[in-house]
């Protein structure tokens, strides 16, 4: 069983373990470096399979900020990192469709989570768009990797 769950960040050591595949951290990079970020601007969550950890995101409450290609008060899912050893059983798809139940009733001023994913980066737009993610047909071309498909998930009705 999949399930998400808010993770504070003075526990971030219960999903330091974890590591996708090596070619994978140019799109989403490492836990170490998801665990620098500043608490002022994100949340930590965690995905489980039968309450064991085997996946983190972020959740950036200020994603317009930095991607203006999304609206004001918009979520930004960032960072997602699916344990390599966890993968290829469905895990990420199941956990992307359980965002709008997550994520709803902690951030009541949000209509939608929104995401930017490498055109490269074929697998995660697949499975993205497998979890209910929508193409918005914005393009953020200042990406680490390369320019990005800009996506997002209703997690309400406006």
């Amino acid at each position: 069983m999949i399930t998400l769950a808010p993770l504070n960040w003075s526990d971030g050591h219960t999903v330091a373990h974890l590591a996708p595949y090596p070619d994978q951290i140019p799109f989403a990079g490492t836990v170490e470096e998801i665990l620098r970020e500043p608490p002022e601007r994100f949340d930590l969550h965690q995905i489980l399979e039968h309450g064991e950890p085997v996946g983190v995101f972020k959740i950036d409450r200020e994603f317009d900020t930095s991607f203006p290609v999304a609206p004001d008060a918009q979520l930004g899912l960032r960072a997602l990192i699916i344990d390599a050893g966890a993968q290829g059983r469905g895990i990420g798809t199941a956990a992307m469709r359980a965002l709008p139940g997550h994520l709803a009733p902690l951030y009541p001023t949000s209509t939608y989570v929104y995401l930017t994913v490498n055109f490269s980066n074929l697998a995660a737009l697949a499975a993205y768009t497998k979890a209910g993610f929508e193409n918005t047909g914005n393009i953020w071309p200042h990406g680490s990797a390369g320019p990005q498909a800009v996506m997002r998930y209703r997690l309400r009705d406006a």
